[in-house]
């Protein structure tokens, strides 16, 4: 059980992270990273974040930290629209992170997927 959730973990979790950094570091070396660069990092790391809750809790996520998440996502962008933190702080980076939250949901709660992975 520990060795199928830690290869789940660098799955989903670690990659997607290091994918966004790889992005978010070399965006200016690439014409082609240049037009992902600005919301797909936001993607990946929404990704990796309700990954790991989904794994930790077994795919049973109590609703607090639902919507801890949510408030997260939304605070984070507040604060960058209003310019309290570094950032830009626009409603596509929502959507973004609200997709990735769901498709993260969809890999990891599929009984689908939960099957072909025991």
């Amino acid at each position: 059980m520990i060795k199928i959730k830690s290869k789940k973990i660098i799955l989903h979790c670690i990659l997607p992270l290091v994918i966004g950094c790889f992005i978010y570091f070399f965006e200016k070396s690439s014409p082609i990273l240049t037009g992902v660069a600005n919301y797909l990092p936001d993607g990946l790391w929404s990704y990796s974040l309700v990954s790991l809750l989904l794994l930790v809790w077994d795919s049973k996520v109590p609703y607090i930290w639902a919507i801890a998440i949510i408030i997260m996502f939304f605070g984070t962008e507040y604060l960058q629209y209003y310019g309290i933190i570094p950032g830009t702080g626009d409603i596509y980076d929502l959507v973004i992170y609200i997709l990735f939250g769901l498709f993260s949901q969809l890999m990891l709660c599929n009984p689908f997927f939960l099957k072909t992975q025991k």
